[in-house]
């Protein structure tokens, strides 16, 4: 949150069962343009987007168990 995002997405974890997991995002072009692989993940991490180029990006979270993928809308031309 927050759809559109502008320098920072916050990413919340609903299941305090999940230890580790990567989250990706990719622009539509499919290129991946941040990715983040973490063991002993919080429950909310905050992601800096800041040089992400505007427009719709994936965000996909894969654990083990699950993997969803989001779209978000980056709002600012100079910041994600």
């Amino acid at each position: 949150m927050p759809n559109p995002a502008t320098d920072k997405l916050t990413v919340c974890l609903v299941n305090d069962d999940i230890n580790e997991g990567m989250i990706d995002i990719t622009d539509m072009n499919g290129r991946t343009v941040y990715q983040m692989v973490q063991q002993d993940l919080p429950m909310s991490a905050v992601i800096d987007l800041s040089g992400l180029e505007k427009g719709t990006h994936l965000l996909t979270f894969t654990t083990d168990d699950l993997r969803t993928t989001k779209d978000s809308l980056l709002s600012n031309a100079t910041i994600g």
